[in-house]
């Protein structure tokens, strides 16, 4: 291992790495546009009709970012106070650490989220994000690959791929992908460094690391990065056991791995333990997968998508307007970015010359990651370990490993460009000889991609579709840009990589190999350009006539977006105007279940229409009037015919006014009680519920309550004195006793307390809040505290506290340990 330089010889690549990303980020930087798909809201209902005649949006599969974790919320709520735990904006109310809940999830506890979001507007803190974190990719990889012997080109040539490959450039958007990555190679750095003898300073400084990923909140991610450096252990102790360190070698890299571990954990657990509530109680939870039915269910690279690695667009793309990746029916992943595992061209050529160089340690390991993660990105049975045994992998998206898979194409790139000047005799060989099979298998790609035989074998599932045949034979015309700028780059990255390697002059192979990096900055900028919608920051959310009626509304009251006439859920939600439907990754089961079967009828039984999306078409059943839907909004010119419902407002979308609507919180004096669930449901679906006198209940109320329950001489009245997402205050007058009705989502961590004393919620209606009320006038409050976010807060400053003052005291003796001794004084 050769010894790391000092920090000033650092700062000029890293200065290169900072303006690497400055020059990706220009449009924001100097134009002041946003890399976020607001374009594609002029495709949809209100804002469709503001756009121009033709409009098409860039890319139509990352909205995503704007629907769905689009942080308006997160933002307005930092700005005025502190971010709320309760999003009662979606899907009848969530938890706020959904990641997709439009309430600023993922990193909702993560400290530079929070101060970005505290002083900035919601684009700028975005963008600023994005901006800081692909830069901390590049710098923390560069120090990385310095740190395991690669020479500084091809540290940057790493550094580079990590920050701008293809699996950054379609997920970042996204925000999750960056703000994790960033942190993996600072974390393997400091794993690297407790082969030292003082490394045990690095297994705290590795905790703060970890613990820092982990608040991003991206519980996949996170397993996935926990595996690597788990390898990365073992990997760590096999070398200090065969580099003479013995057992306490050994043993130092494992008790550093520990308090890596445990340290991480510890700090994480304000934002894991809420989110691992949230899994056990989502609409996720009963799913299971065996073996055989996994890959056919989520998703797989096939080995035929592996042309990708040169040509991105084989297969199509959003912003093309076509694509037709290769997918089964059944499997419910398979799209542009969830297989997208594109390194850059001359990226090729450095695992190339990796393969080919002598081995360091690290390039072996990267080397072997890259073999094993490709194995398991293209579902061989090597993945049946993983499946079994770690928790989690069972249910994940294997492709998502992709994460991985960038990561280690980096870092194996890295050194293997660092080589190619040392590259001699069979070796130097080996990799001309692999980098023109390269080039021919490019060029034969390129040149009859097109013809029926290769498409019939690339396109199989597309085979019955001509229209599609016809497309990809228009897209992959040899001199297509398709095509041909992938060749070309292909071509321009072997002849580098051969000046490299043929080079006598030391500054020609250094030219080369330099080259080679610009060449990488352009292929996967454009990538990351071409792909990405980069629009105006006043694209993002725009008011509209129809948004600001809403607004002026009193409320609380839900809308129903009508999905068949072009308008998109999720999107009332920045505008605080709550809707019933909506997309969420994890939603509260009782919830989604309950819709779903509002949607699907007796399909939701069997849970054959699970989906993250809930998205209704128009007025429907009458299970809407209970849950408050007030508005239904719709394309402007559309009619409904129902009686129930008259025409409130017209402009950029009509909006009908559900005149049956029942108010947010009610009063009842009957309760029916259907201890199975599935029972309740049907009973709510039946023409016996009286929606507006009675409330299922799921167990028999107290006996002496019961006997309170008379014949009322009024109806009982309830006024809603303050809603707000943590805590809603009500005041309800009733002649003899009942049950007060709340028709948003019962959720562990609600309470309520009637004339200032604690009372259980009844979860009532399937999926809602009920408490019952003796005869009287009554202050009834419901507050959302969550107990995993309090326990998690605990543990979090405790493991701050260990973990600092850990730090603290090995540096501290350290130091003492490296001072010179006193001087003794002479006899």
């Amino acid at each position: 291992m050769r010894a790391p330089g000092t920090w000033p010889r650092q700062w000029g690549p890293l200065a290169l790495v900072v303006l690497a990303a400055a020059l990706f980020f220009a449009p924001y930087l100097l134009q002041g546009k946003v890399f976020l798909a607001g374009d594609a809201l002029y495709q949809h209902v209100p804002w469709g009709a503001y756009a121009p005649p033709g409009f098409r949006a860039q890319n139509t599969l990352i909205t995503d970012p704007v629907n769905a974790n689009f942080a308006g919320l997160y933002n307005h709520q930092l700005t005025s106070g502190w971010p709320a735990q309760w999003n009662p904006y979606l899907l009848t109310g969530l938890p706020a650490t959904d990641v997709t809940s439009m309430s600023g999830a993922p990193g909702r506890a993560y400290p530079v989220k929070l101060l970005l979001h505290r002083f900035l507007t919601p684009t700028d803190a975005f963008m600023w994000g994005l901006i800081l974190h692909v830069a901390a990719m590049g710098a923390f990889m560069y120090l990385y690959l310095r740190e395991v012997g690669a020479e500084i080109v091809g540290a940057l040539f790493g550094a580079v791929v990590y920050m701008f490959n293809g699996c950054v450039m379609v997920w970042l958007e996204f925000e999750s992908v960056p703000y994790t990555a960033a942190f993996l190679p600072l974390l393997l750095l400091f794993m690297e460094r407790t082969l030292r003898p003082r490394g045990l300073r690095y297994g705290f400084a590795g905790a703060l690391v970890l613990g820092t990923m982990a608040l991003m909140g991206m519980i996949q991610y996170l397993i996935y990065a926990g595996l690597l450096a788990g390898f990365y252990a073992l990997f760590l102790m096999l070398r200090a056991h065969l580099g003479g360190q013995g057992r306490a070698g050994v043993l130092r890299v494992a008790a550093c791995f520990a308090i890596t571990c445990a340290g991480g954990a510890l700090i994480s657990a304000v934002g894991l333990l809420p989110d691992l509530d949230l899994i056990r109680h989502s609409s996720r939870v009963a799913r299971a997968f065996t073996f055989s039915t996994f890959f056919d269910t989520l998703a797989r690279v096939p080995f035929r998508y592996l042309v990708t690695l040169v040509f991105p667009d084989f297969f199509g793309s959003p912003p093309l307007g076509m694509g037709f990746a290769p997918r089964l029916p059944t499997q419910e992943y398979m799209n542009y970015n969830e297989l997208c595992i594109y390194l850059g061209v001359p990226t090729l050529v450095g695992v190339l010359a990796a393969l080919a160089a002598p081995k360091n340690a690290a390039g072996r390991f990267h080397l072997g990651a890259l073999a094993v993660l490709l194995a398991l990105l293209t579902g061989t049975v090597l993945y049946y370990p993983f499946f079994a045994l770690v928790p989690g992998m069972d249910r994940m998206n294997p492709t998502r490993l992709a994460f991985l898979f960038m990561f280690a194409g980096a870092a194996a790139a890295g050194l293997g460009v660092s080589a190619l000047g040392r590259l001699e005799g069979r070796r130097r060989t080996l990799f001309l000889s692999g980098a023109a099979a390269l080039a021919a298998l490019g060029a034969l790609v390129a040149f009859a991609g097109a013809t029926p035989g290769w498409i019939r074998w690339f396109d199989r599932e597309a085979a019955a579709m001509p229209y599609a045949i016809e497309g990809l034979a228009r897209l992959r015309r040899p001199f297509s840009a398709l095509i041909l700028r992938p060749l070309l780059l292909l071509l321009a990255s072997v002849g580098l990589g051969a000046l490299a390697v043929l080079a006598r002059d030391r500054r020609a192979r250094l030219a080369g190999a330099s080259l080679l990096v610009a060449l990488l900055v352009y292929d996967l900028t454009g990538f990351g350009w071409g792909y990405n919608a980069i629009v105006p920051a006043e694209q993002v959310y725009p008011r509209t006539p129809s948004i600001d009626f809403l607004q002026r509304q009193p409320g609380p009251f839900r809308v129903l977006l009508d999905g068949s006439r072009g308008l998109l859920v999720n999107t009332m939600a920045p505008f605080e105007i709550q809707e019933v439907g909506g997309y969420s990754s994890f939603y509260p089961e009782r919830v989604g279940k309950l819709l779903s079967f509002i949607r699907y009828g007796q399909a939701a039984f069997s849970g054959a229409r699970f989906d993250r999306w809930i998205v209704f078409g128009g007025p429907g059943p009458r299970l809407f009037d209970l849950l408050n839907v007030r508005y239904v909004l719709t394309a402007p010119g559309s009619a409904i015919a129902d009686p129930r419902f008259r025409l409130a407002h017209r402009s950029d979308m009509d909006i009908y006014e559900n005149l049956s609507a029942l108010p947010r919180a009610f009063a009842v004096h009957r309760a029916v009680v259907r201890p199975d669930p599935d029972g309740a449901l049907a009973y709510l679906g039946s023409e016996a519920f009286d929606m507006r006198g009675e409330v299922v209940l799921e167990r028999d109320p107290d006996p002496a309550f019961r006997a309170g329950v008379g014949a009322p001489t009024f109806a009982p009245r309830v006024a809603t004195d303050r809603y707000e997402p943590d805590a809603v205050a009500l005041t309800a007058e009733l002649s003899t006793a009942g049950w007060l009705v709340l028709t948003d989502s019962w959720y562990p961590g609600w309470r309520a307390e009637v004339d200032g004393r604690e009372v259980p919620i009844e979860r009532a209606d399937y999926a809602y809040r009920a408490v019952p009320l003796p005869a009287g006038r009554h202050a009834v409050v419901f507050r959302y505290v969550s107990a995993p976010l309090r326990r998690g807060l605990a543990l979090t400053l405790a493991g701050l506290f260990l973990v600092g003052g850990g730090l603290a005291y090995v540096l501290w003796r350290g130091r003492r340990a490296a001072a010179p001794a006193p001087p003794t004084a002479s006899p």
